[in-house]
């Protein structure tokens, strides 16, 4: 299995404060919700998608290792984990 990217998110936290500008700047500048920004900030969401992973790199300029970590073994969200028994009825019953 690849090594998935983890967010340094102390790192992005540093990196915004020291430029003393605001969350909602940011968040105009990277593409991004303002929401979503505080959640990366805060750690709630440390695998995001490449696609933000890139406003990040670009709106910042900084290298890559500087935000992002590979993690070899790195969690799965449960629904990727557990196996469904075949023998199971659909979740939504057809009521034609």
């Amino acid at each position: 299995m690849p090594p998935r990217i983890r967010l340094k998110h102390d790192r992005l936290a540093a990196l915004l404060g020291a430029s003393r500008l605001s969350q909602n700047h940011w968040a105009l500048r990277f593409g991004i919700s303002r929401g979503h920004l505080s959640d990366l900030l805060k750690g709630r969401h440390p695998y995001i998608s490449a696609r933000t992973r890139q406003k990040l790199l670009d709106a910042l300029g900084v290298p890559f290792d500087d935000l992002f970590e590979e993690v070899a073994d790195a969690p799965r969200p449960l629904a990727a984990t557990v196996p469904v028994p075949a023998n199971r009825p659909p979740a939504v019953a057809d009521r034609s």
